[in-house]
């Protein structure tokens, strides 16, 4: 039973080297088709959009969970950096991705959870709190 189990392998390995033989050699060719874009023709165009959209949304980011002693750390580095005039770089979740903001403190307004930023071309940026993952303090 044994030998006959080696035996089998043996072949195996000694087909499979002819194949590679034969594909290095030029004899065989490798099939090249179009992939997914081949099947496309056979599918509804509901389908098509929804792998689309499906392949959109592995690219999305997911929210960072803040603790309480982060938003504190927040809190503090923005009355700083308003209170002195500090730039400030502020890193922010918005429509499935991070984007980053660099700028002074225009004003914090608690009562409408939003920070309004004004970047170095000038134009104001209001970001909601919620949406703040990070802040640092630019050189």
């Amino acid at each position: 039973m044994r030998q006959l189990i080696f035996k089998d392998r043996i072949e195996l390995l000694f087909s499979i080297f002819i194949v590679i033989y034969r594909m290095r050699k030029g004899m065989i060719k490798m099939i090249r088709d179009r992939g997914r874009i081949k099947w496309t023709a056979m599918m509804l165009p509901e389908h098509v959009k929804m792998l689309r959209d499906w392949a959109k949304e592995d690219l999305w980011e997911s929210p960072k969970e803040l603790d309480e002693q982060q938003l504190e750390e927040f809190n503090e580095k923005v009355q700083v950096a308003k209170a002195m005039n500090r730039k400030v770089t502020i890193q922010y979740y918005v429509g499935h991705h991070y984007k980053t903001i660099n700028g002074n403190i225009r004003s914090f307004d608690t009562l409408q959870n939003d920070i309004q930023v004004i970047n170095e071309e000038g134009d104001v940026h209001s970001i909601p709190l919620a949406a703040i993952t990070a802040i640092e303090y630019m050189e």
